[in-house]
């Protein structure tokens, strides 16, 4: 069960929007086919130690991520990201021991870090029955927009950078799964809806 801040969006090789009308039913996220998901892209964009512009934390506030504290214990300050990391991957790697070929953690990454793995992924996975997986923590970033992006930081973290949703989408191409975990996640899901209705529909990736 997805927690109020994290969203799940899954989208099927032949395109279509979560929610998406099709005639007087509305199609369901689960997958009719078992489909492998041979590869993940874990997209940490944390920034320990500083907080986004737009959160305010009380004290003492939740801290956690993926059980452990980023500042404080054996693992904090810069080396936490990485232990982070190391867990989530062990998560996903524990629900599908046997099927996961390809994990690559992106730290606190900019824009072109995450494309540029997304495609190479994505390349090394062109078959219709594998799925791309991209999970992103934005709990070190401001939230998501109304318009459907998320932050990502620049190369001297001056900066944060918008990325629409519509470009994940696109660099990882189809079949793929995104999981936001981020203040305000499901403002994504709306954007995406909202998209569709306006008849954008979705991104056409060739492999």
């Amino acid at each position: 069960m997805l927690h109020e801040h994290q969203l799940l969006l899954a989208l099927p090789d032949e395109g279509g929007w979560p929610g998406e009308e099709r005639g007087d039913e509305i199609s369901a996220w689960r997958m009719r086919e078992r489909m492998k998901t041979p590869s993940l892209v874990l997209v940490l964009a944390l920034n320990i130690g500083v907080d986004p512009p737009d959160v305010t934390k009380p004290t003492p506030c939740a801290r956690l991520e993926c059980w452990l504290d980023p500042l404080a214990g054996p693992v904090a300050g810069q080396k936490a990201i990485e232990a982070i990391a190391t867990a989530l991957q062990q998560q996903y790697e524990q629900w599908q021991p046997r099927g996961t070929k390809t994990v690559r953690a992106c730290l606190d990454p900019t824009a072109q870090e995450v494309r540029k793995w997304c495609a190479s992924l994505r390349r090394a996975s062109p078959g219709r029955d594998e799925r791309l997986l991209l999970h992103f923590n934005g709990h070190g970033v401001p939230r998501p927009t109304v318009n459907g992006e998320v932050w990502l930081f620049n190369r001297t973290f001056t900066q944060y950078h918008p990325v629409s949703i519509l470009d994940l989408l696109s660099w990882l191409g189809t079949p793929c799964v995104l999981v936001f975990d981020c203040h305000n996640a499901g403002r994504l899901n709306e954007a995406l809806a909202a998209m569709g209705r306006a008849g954008e529909g979705a991104p056409k990736v060739g492999h």
